[in-house]
């Protein structure tokens, strides 16, 4: 975020941003736990609010797994996580970079695919969804699942998160128990933002059924969903409004997309494909 020396080289409207995030940002936390504040948060907040690599332009690869940071960002910029590590353990990437096709075409320009896939040998296995998110992924859980870090450190209230999507889908050919309804049905792509007051992070374990709620957590303040079905040839351009529940100050932000939106039941269309470019929080 920008500090008080830098004011100068702001234009007008970014230095009005700027300041009503500072505000926005220094009010008193009744919530315990570590104190949220614009100096944490700029090791991967611009001084427009934007998260580190929202454009999805830095990518790379570690031990054969693909992230969406570059190479050079540091512990501080590594905010965008995958399912890659779990996936990875067959040889899959579910999550990769996309060079070839892209919302905004120019230099070092690069786009995010997220394919759905088995995810086996000789048809034993789970079905993964490709999904990409703000947080860590923890570990895997044998073939039950995985446990996922859900969210950053953030406070501000952002009217809406916009970008850019194109979508591939699939028949739903691999459901859970539970799912089975859906098999042949199209399978559905999802974008959502949530907005809460958790005391940190939130883990996710789906070995153990244990999901963010947006519908009956307490702690969620803002919440925006986008479904997205269909077989598309070009991005189409989203502006996604944020509902908001009340007027308390979130600490934590969660940017998630997913290319079957019942992916976390290991349900799904094989090869069903997400592509998103540019995303950014519209203050």
């Amino acid at each position: 975020m920008t500090s008080t020396r830098c004011l100068s080289f702001l234009t007008l409207p970014a230095f009005i941003l700027s300041l009503n995030l500072f505000l926005s940002c220094n009010r008193r936390h009744e919530m315990p736990g570590e104190e949220i504040t614009e100096h944490n948060m700029s090791l991967y907040l611009d001084e427009s609010g934007q998260l580190y690599n929202s454009s999805f332009d830095n990518w790379c690869r570690i031990d054969k797994v693909w992230y969406a940071f570059g190479a050079e960002a540091d512990e501080g910029q590594r905010i965008w996580d995958s399912g890659n590590n779990g996936t990875i353990t067959m040889g899959e990437n579910n999550v990769v970079e996309e060079k070839d096709f892209l919302a905004v075409p120019g230099q070092g320009k690069s786009a995010a695919r997220l394919q759905t896939r088995f995810v086996g040998v000789l048809g034993i296995g789970r079905l993964a969804a490709g999904s990409l998110f703000t947080g860590r992924f923890l570990r895997t859980i044998g073939t039950s699942g995985a446990e996922l870090s859900w969210g950053l450190p953030y406070c501000y209230r952002p009217v809406s998160l916009g970008g850019y999507y194109c979508y591939k889908t699939r028949s739903i050919d691999r459901t859970d128990k539970a799912h089975k309804y859906l098999k042949g049905e199209p399978d559905t792509a999802t974008i959502q933002v949530v907005l809460a007051d958790w005391e940190g992070p939130f883990t996710i374990n789906n070995a153990k059924d244990i999901k963010v709620d947006p519908e009956n957590d307490p702690c969620i303040i803002g919440h925006a969903l986008l479904e997205i079905a269909g077989n598309m040839d070009e991005y189409v351009a989203f502006d996604l409004p944020i509902e908001y529940r009340d007027e308390r100050q979130p600490r934590y932000l969660v940017i998630a997309a997913s290319s079957s939106k019942y992916g976390d039941y290991f349900t799904g269309g094989t090869g069903a494909t997400l592509w998103i470019d540019e995303f950014s929080l519209k203050y």
